[in-house]
């Protein structure tokens, strides 16, 4: 009966003292401490490192809300991976890029059928019509490098 007992209370403290080790994993560890509240750096969204300017944060904004549900950063989804997008690729023309973002519908020549190869190149009929400034393509852009 003693050794029963002794066998239930080296089980229950294992048992106890994993729960305390997972939990205090959790609790401790620093990527569970960096929130955007105290500005510190959230290496998933590209970013180099350090603290965030307003700058990075407006540019990462804008990337979420316009281009965050068909395009990653780093891999392909509905729509191809972005990071570094303006060295990656010749492109047919200076403005293509823009033309591209604010208005596919206005794409001419070699620049439509460029848009074309992507379109078929990822089974997809959406047409790009955002209603953003160059300068805000621009931040975009820019957060993409």
């Amino acid at each position: 009966m003693r050794k029963d007992i002794k066998i239930i209370l080296f089980s229950v403290t294992t048992f106890l003292v994993l729960i305390m080790v997972v939990f205090f994993s959790f609790v401790f560890n620093p990527k569970h401490d960096q929130t955007i509240e105290n500005k510190t750096q959230d290496f998933s969204c590209g970013n180099s490192g350090g603290i965030y300017s307003e700058f990075s944060e407006n540019s990462r904004n804008l990337f979420i809300a316009n281009c965050a549900a068909c395009h990653k950063k780093y891999k392909k989804a509905t729509g191809p991976a972005l990071s570094d997008l303006q060295n990656k690729i010749v492109y047919p023309s200076e403005n293509y890029l823009y033309i591209f973002i604010i208005n596919e519908d206005s794409l001419t020549g070699k620049d439509l059928e460029r848009a074309k190869l992507i379109s078929k190149e990822y089974l997809s009929d959406y047409q790009h019509k955002f209603r953003i400034t160059k300068t805000e393509v621009d931040d975009i852009l820019l957060y993409l490098d």
